[in-house]
């Protein structure tokens, strides 16, 4: 008894014990430990600085430490387009499936005809705002370079495919909205992106 109260005097907060105990088990701080696991959800995605702040909710000098840090550690790897978990970094954790791991909804497949260079497409695309969709980041797979954009707080993803032959746009939406809203962004999206082709963006903002 005697032993039980001290371990009770020493940790006044059984709530906080799980907390500590995952910290042993991956050796990292909590906020390291929480912005990894995010990247480690969706470890083929190159997730962008800004997805990064959202999901997390971490302060832009907070995150820009624990990245580096990361990184140091050989956990994050960092490119232009955005961050990802490595390899070793997806040992330490199950993975845990996106709150949105469904098909989706095909919004829109089509042709480009004059499609230019996607890196450089891609470039213009990357990090920014349309509307009320925030960038996420993107994914090279199998089927094309899959760029992603969320909106409020990830209720909403909207996936941009591109393919040798075309864009496809996929919209995926928490059951609970419905899809309509999240048809009506692809469209919007699309409408962006074909701007982008024509060499015409239209002023939206970055972020």
């Amino acid at each position: 008894m005697k032993q039980l109260l001290t371990v009770a005097e020493e940790n006044p907060n059984p709530l906080r014990w799980g907390e500590d105990l995952e910290e042993v088990e991956t050796g990292l701080p909590e906020r390291d430990r929480a912005v990894l696991e995010l990247l480690s959800e969706t470890p083929s995605v190159l997730v962008g600085f800004q997805g990064l702040k959202r999901l997390s909710g971490l302060h832009p000098e907070q995150l820009t430490r624990v990245l580096r840090r990361l990184e140091r550690e050989g956990l994050v790897l960092r490119t232009e387009l955005g961050y990802r978990a490595s390899a070793q970094a997806r040992t330490l954790f199950s993975p845990a499936p996106p709150s949105l791991d469904h098909p989706g909804v095909t919004v829109l497949r089509t042709y480009l005809p004059s499609l230019p260079d996607l890196r450089r497409l891609v470039k213009r695309l990357k990090g920014s705002w349309i509307g009320p969709l925030r960038w996420h980041g993107l994914e090279d797979t199998p089927e094309g370079l899959r760029l992603i954009w969320t909106y409020e707080q990830g209720s909403i993803r909207l996936e941009a495919t591109f393919r040798p032959e075309g864009l496809t746009i996929t919209a995926h939406s928490d059951p609970s909205r419905g899809i309509e809203e999240a048809v009506r962004l692809g469209h919007l999206l699309f409408q962006h992106i074909l701007e982008e082709v024509d060499g015409n963006p239209p002023s939206l903002g970055s972020g």
